[in-house]
């Protein structure tokens, strides 16, 4: 099989592991659609306010309740980071 089925499949089994690089007013959002729809996210940004504020489970927009924040973070299937070194650890990235 090659890689392009590969993905598709992992996609399709909700398998795929996503990588949104910038978690602002597009990105967090995106973020969390694709964690209600079952997949594991890994968030990347540069701005250390926002990772630390997003790990600690608070919202910075105000249409995102914190709760649903700090509920993705405790389920350990949305890893928001500053260390773009883990962007290898993704199948599919979006960048926003």
């Amino acid at each position: 099989m090659d890689y392009e089925n590969q993905l598709i499949n992992l996609i399709n089994e909700k398998n795929a592991k996503i990588g949104i690089i910038g978690l602002g007013y597009v990105g967090l959002p995106l973020a969390l659609s694709f964690l209600d729809n079952g997949f594991d996210v890994i968030g990347f940004d540069i701005d250390t306010s926002k990772i630390n504020k997003i790990k600690s489970g608070k919202s910075y927009i105000n249409h995102i309740p914190s709760e649903k924040i700090k509920k993705s973070i405790e389920s350990n299937k949305f890893n928001p980071t500053l260390e773009f070194s883990r962007i290898s650890l993704v199948d599919v990235i979006v960048i926003c």
